[in-house]
């Protein structure tokens, strides 16, 4: 399969909900947005704070990918990704996009490494984050508001 990405723009937010729902995301991830889009989501992030694609699968778009600059570690970027069609899925474009918008995100943000959060019940997601060069260099718990809690590993790539 063909995997490219592209800059994401205002039109394609609408795919995201839909993707979200097509994988069932809140058994994955917390957030589906980089963090500056959550925070005012009347535009989308500056470029130099934002390094946003949308991941292409033989020229359609199926997932997007972004690196965000950490609020405290202005030398590291926190990644986060979604492939939002499960038929997809253990097929290496999760790797693919993230090879792909690593140098990107690198050039235009000037990062040093990047981390990431993936929680323990999602081994497909940790092999492919391993097999992209991050490695496990911490963990947590998250709490969620239903008193359920989260265990995570806290991943890094330089």
């Amino acid at each position: 399969m063909l995997v490219a990405i592209r800059e994401l723009t205002w039109d394609d937010l609408e795919l995201i909900p839909v993707w979200s729902a097509n994988i069932k995301a809140e058994h994955f991830t917390s957030r589906f947005y980089p963090r500056p889009f959550l925070k005012d989501n009347s535009r989308l992030p500056d470029r130099d704070s934002v390094a946003w694609f949308v991941i292409l699968v033989e020229s359609r778009p199926a997932g997007h990918v972004w690196l965000e600059l950490d609020a405290q570690e202005t030398s590291t970027a926190v990644l986060g990704i979604l492939l939002g069609d499960p038929d997809l899925f253990g097929s290496g474009i999760g790797r693919k996009a993230i090879e792909l918008a690593l140098p990107v995100a690198r050039e235009r943000l000037k990062f040093q490494r990047v981390k990431l959060s993936v929680r323990k019940n999602n081994p497909r997601a940790i092999t492919c984050y391993e097999r992209c060069g991050f490695r496990i260099k911490g963990e947590g718990i998250k709490p969620m508001e239903n008193a359920a809690r989260i265990e995570y590993h806290v991943m890094e790539y330089e």
